[in-house]
């Protein structure tokens, strides 16, 4: 999603753009994963007459694909080095977050869907860590601003609140990164802000 840089960024324009990726990407999202699931169309084929045979014969390409090629570009876990600074307490941090299983949900998310997204927030510890998840493609997304440059505005992570009876959707929660700060409100099923949002300094000073 784009963003004009005369335009300010405020949870109603976000609203907008939660529903713009709900009516347009989620469904597109849902059948990708089916691919990958092997929950594929023919399989719902039904025959004309009752005596044909069953020709409901599926074979999971799409699925093929993904592990052969993810696996090629990451199953070996990514080393970093530098000649110029000490990566010690990085590589520790690393580790500690599990960050190469990280990188291969991102490389599967990314052959499945055409995108892969990952949060880099800090836990909720005494002494708080960095920590990072992949996150699903149908509950996040990146605003750029509308130059050549496409320079990432914010980070949009969400979910949905279900009724505990009807399980229909009864809002949304969102969370949203900018290079200073994050931004978290609830969002109503028909896409309004409701309540008033919460901020907090982004102590990464960068869109995570």
């Amino acid at each position: 999603f784009l963003l004009k840089n005369t335009e300010e960024l405020t949870p109603q324009r976000i609203c907008e753009y939660i529903k713009m990726h709900r009516t347009y990407l989620s469904a597109r999202y849902k059948r990708l994963e089916d691919y990958y699931e092997g929950r594929h169309d023919i399989l719902l084929r039904q025959p004309k007459r009752r005596d044909d045979p069953c020709n409901n014969l599926m074979c999971n390409y799409a699925k093929y694909i993904t592990d052969i090629g993810s696996g090629f570009l990451i199953g070996e876990p990514i080393s970093y080095q530098s000649d110029e600074e000490d990566l010690t307490d990085l590589l520790e941090w690393y580790n500690a977050a599990e960050v190469d299983v990280q990188d291969s949900d991102n490389a599967e998310d990314q052959s499945i869907f055409g995108v892969a997204y990952e949060l880099v927030y800090m836990s909720s510890d005494e002494s708080p860590t960095p920590k990072t998840a992949s996150i699903h493609p149908s509950q996040g997304f990146v605003i750029y601003n509308n130059t050549v440059e496409l320079i990432p505005v914010a980070g949009v992570y969400y979910y949905e609140n279900h009724d505990p009876i009807t399980q229909e959707i009864t809002s949304y929660t969102v969370e949203t990164s900018t290079d200073t700060e994050y931004i978290r409100f609830n969002v109503t099923a028909e896409y309004a802000v409701d309540g008033e949002p919460t901020t907090k300094e982004n102590p990464f000073g960068m869109v995570t």
